[in-house]
């Protein structure tokens, strides 16, 4: 039954390649104005809420540019503050959220599949959806993710089978896991009204034959099982990979197998190097999309993975996460994350936004419990400046979000656009204005800036040849003026970009928020401090004798305005901001905000809810507000008879000045649902008042006179302990792959289901008195420990190394011989008890797991 399935879909896939549609599958039609042929799952079932074509993915008819940040629910382990995380997510642009779920923490015994508390994933997929984030749903089985056995029950490494194949024991070894939590993204697609859009199969799986089981044939199935049972339960949606490598493995039509192949590909990429050495960049990897054009044309180019930090390594050579925060900081950010725009990606998922905590027995052995990963959102959920930048390009995304999902690449060049060799450029164009209400003849694009080698941290600058629907410009045109980079820099050019009546011509200052709030437009420039810009715009309202009142940073933003003498009824201007100064000219009809990039950190442009009271951009709603002033705005919403009042809620460290950009018909706001008293009205639609104010004060106990107790932690060396209850570990053969040292019995933990965590070992022999000492191998991982007892004597310990994670000094494994010192050794009975700290399983290769064999050394012998 599962070949004749096998069968239907490589038909299906080589129709795909060949641009025909299968009898037997549902048709596959474009929508109105499409950019060309628009596809839905291979499958009979598939559904037209997602759909995707070589420009995007296109979610309940609006093509979307997926901006996704990676959080695992379970690394943070107190589900009511999922939500804050969450919030933190969409109050920093993103649209989506990509979550790996456990198996191991899932299903931990066999037939026993629990979801309650930390392992929720029902809930957490609930909050998103509350919250106005799409879920890239990542179940496994294997999952990777730094986590021991990548997410495997450490009971299913002891089967015959190979890991990650169709062998049929392991293929039954996840089906209550794997079928549990499919039934519950079922009921949360979007096709049921839930945030789940995309489904991804297995995680990073090759088809090579240097990983698991040799044979291509058998992964291919392995592939396919996973995918009958989604089809099986009911997955209408796209289902992605996530390939390791440029291997295009399971990628649609590729290779000679198409059993298992994937509806949409998706490539990891990981630029950066060490955070031993942070401030060593790789440079940008140029051929991304050329790859991209030559496995996957048709479909949009999908990153499930990009770069957001680094996991670190034991061991006193192991740098710290600030360092991996510094290696992955706001300008690498800046620069590889608009470059991955650059490059045609519109589906970019941040690994790890929030890294949380690899808590418990989750770590695999080459990390520790920390699994900060240098995020944007650190380990104990502070935003660092990383986040502020992230903020800044997912409110650009969604302010261009229409044109940039429908880009065509026009050039990459130094030549063809500057006199500078060392500056670089990429050309994207929206050639495709379907459905538009703006003059089709215009054809917005981005100019994405960079220093030709990317690591550089030199001090670049030239003038940048762009075409507008005015003519062609070399920009900045004020002669003494250049678009400079200093260092690790990368700025977005836009020109043609239209936001209700007015458009900006071009701008050399990046652009952070553009919309239509009541009667006004309103635009948002900013760029690093004490740069000049240039701009050229039409704006409703603005006139060369509009004056700019400072908001933060103080003193007077120097801001030179003339007429266009190139293109009538533009304003021409330029200007340039001293650190955290921002400006604004304020109008019936407009708003124009002119900043250095650190100014908008405390600028916020909440989604209104729609009438489906959800948040999601386009699908729900695309109605936006601007809030300047609190350290974090989490949302927003309009309530009141007549929709007469803005609710925020937010975050703030001490008191302080809030303004609410809002409709002209809003009079009065809350600050966390509590009214707000006193506002002050600049202008209809512009609301001020001051929320929070000090600190609350801790008090710390007085632990000094506490009165402290002890208690015996080591009972086991007891001479009178029982252990007769415990698991006799007398097997004598296994499936594990490592041969045994010496001795009769295998001794490895996980055969007795002791899988995970410190493992107490006692054993027995009668003592002929004549033994002197005991020779033990113990293994537990890198950086493992082990200490040894004979009876209530200790003998000593062991421990294992590593050095952030350098092969050359990893010990996983300890032979050493234990000495009795004199009395120790008792007539009869006697006792070696062994403490041994196994510090999980390892991800991607046959796994001994932790064992301990031992032999005893005689006097005689």
């Amino acid at each position: 039954m599962r070949l004749l399935t096998h069968l239907s879909l490589c038909i299906c896939a080589l129709q795909h390649i060949l641009g025909v549609t299968a009898g037997a599958s549902a048709p596959r039609t474009s929508p109105k104005n499409s950019l060309g042929r628009v596809w839905t799952r291979q499958q009979n079932s598939g559904t037209t809420d997602v759909q995707w074509d070589s420009k995007s993915f296109i979610v309940k008819g609006q093509r979307i540019f997926g901006w996704s940040a990676e959080f695992h629910f379970w690394r943070l382990p107190a589900p009511d503050l999922w939500r804050d995380v969450l919030q933190k997510l969409k109050a920093g642009g993103f649209n989506g959220v990509s979550c790996y779920v456990h198996w191991g923490a899932t299903n931990p015994s066999e037939g026993k599949v629990e979801w309650e508390g930390y392992r929720d994933f029902e809930r957490f997929i609930e909050m998103a959806k509350e919250v106005g984030l799409w879920v890239v749903a990542r179940h496994g089985p294997y999952i990777n993710g730094e986590t021991s056995a990548g997410g495997i029950p450490g009971r299913v490494t002891n089967i015959a089978g190979f890991l990650r194949s169709n062998d049929s024991d392991y293929y039954e070894s996840y089906q209550d896991y794997y079928r549990s939590a499919t039934d519950i993204i079922q009921r949360h697609q979007v096709t049921e009204g839930g945030p789940i859009i995309l489904v991804q199969v297995d995680n990073e799986y090759t088809n090579n034959t240097n990983f698991a089981t040799p044979n291509p044939v058998t992964k291919n199935q392995y592939m396919q099982a996973l995918e009958d049972i989604l089809n099986e339960l009911g997955i209408v949606l796209p289902l992605i990979s996530n390939d390791s490598y440029q291997g295009q493995n399971f990628a649609p039509g590729i290779g000679n197998l198409c059993i298992g192949d994937v509806d949409v590909y998706g490539l990891d990429s990981y630029p950066q190097g060490s955070c031993a050495t942070p401030r060593l960049w790789s440079d940008f990897p140029v051929d991304n999309w050329n790859y991209h054009l030559a496995t996957s044309p048709s479909q949009p180019f999908t990153i499930p993975e990009f770069q957001g930090g680094s996991f670190l390594g034991w061991g006193p050579n192991s740098p710290q996460y600030t360092d991996c925060n510094i290696l992955t900081g706001s300008d690498f950010e800046q620069v590889y994350y608009l470059n991955q725009m650059a490059t045609g990606v519109t589906f970019n998922n941040i690994y790890m936004t929030f890294g949380g905590t690899s808590w418990g027995f989750f770590p695999f052995p080459g990390v520790y419990t920390s699994y900060d990963y240098g995020a944007a959102i650190a380990e104990d959920r502070t935003l660092t400046s990383k986040w502020h930048e992230l903020k800044n390009i997912g409110t650009f995304i969604r302010s261009v979000e229409y044109d940039l999902v429908r880009n065509t690449i026009l050039g990459n060049s130094s030549s063809k656009y500057t006199d500078n060799p060392d500056v670089f450029v990429t050309e994207l164009r929206n050639l495709n204005l379907e459905g538009s209400s703006t003059d089709l003849n215009v054809k917005p694009a981005f100019y994405v800036v960079r220093q030709t080698k990317t690591s550089s941290n030199a001090t670049v600058e030239a003038k940048v040849r762009i075409s507008t629907s005015a003519g062609n410009f070399t920009v900045p045109q004020t002669g003494d003026l250049n678009i400079e980079l200093q260092g690790r820099q990368s700025r977005a050019v836009i020109t043609d970009h239209i936001m209700g009546s007015s458009r900006i011509l071009y701008s050399t200052a990046t652009l952070f928020y553009s919309g239509v709030i009541g009667n006004r437009d309103v635009f948002v420039l900013h760029g690093p401090a004490d740069h000049s810009y240039e701009v050229l715009l039409n704006l409703k309202g603005f006139t060369v004798s509009s004056s700019f009142s400072s908001l933060t940073g103080g003193g007077q933003m120097h801001v030179n305005l003339e007429p266009s003498n190139s293109v009538p009824n533009y304003t021409t201007f330029t200007f340039s901001a001293s650190q955290n100064q921002l400006g604004r000219v304020l109008t019936d009809s407009s708003i124009l905000f002119l900043g250095d990039t650190q100014s908008m950190d405390n600028l916020f442009a909440p989604i209104i809810p729609g009438a489906d009271g959800s948040t999601f951009f386009l699908t729900s709603s695309n109605q936006t507000v601007l809030v300047h002033g609190p350290d974090l705005l989490r949302n927003a919403s309009i309530s009141g008879e007549g929709s007469t009042t803005i609710d925020l809620w937010g975050d703030t460290s001490s008191s302080t000045q809030v303004t609410a950009y809002v409709p002209e018909s809003i009079t009065s706001a809350s600050w966390n649902g509590q009214p707000v008293s006193d506002i002050q009205t600049t202008a209809p639609g512009v609301l001020s008042f001051t929320v929070g104010g000090s600190l609350p004060q801790i008090q710390v106990p007085d632990l000094t006179n506490a009165e402290w107790k002890v208690a015996d932690g080591l009972p086991e060396i007891q001479k009178d302990y029982d252990d007769s209850r415990w698991v006799v570990a007398n097997k004598t053969a296994t499936t594990n792959p490592f041969f045994k040292y010496y001795g009769d019995n295998y001794l490895y933990a996980c055969e007795y289901g002791f899988c995970e965590g410190p493992v107490i070992w006692r054993g027995h022999f009668d003592s002929t008195g004549h033994e002197t000492a005991v020779n033990l191998s113990i293994s537990g991982g890198r950086a493992f420990a082990g200490s040894v007892w004979l009876n209530d004597a200790f003998l000593g310990a062991t421990y294992g190394n590593s050095s952030n994670n350098n092969a050359d000094v990893i010990v996983e494994t300890t032979n050493a011989t234990y000495v009795f010192p004199e009395g120790a050794l008792a007539e009869g009975g006697n006792v070696i008890t062994v403490v041994h700290d196994n510090m999980g399983m390892e991800e991607a290769r046959a796994n001994r797991g932790s064992f301990i064999l031992w032999e005893y050394r005689d006097s005689q012998l």
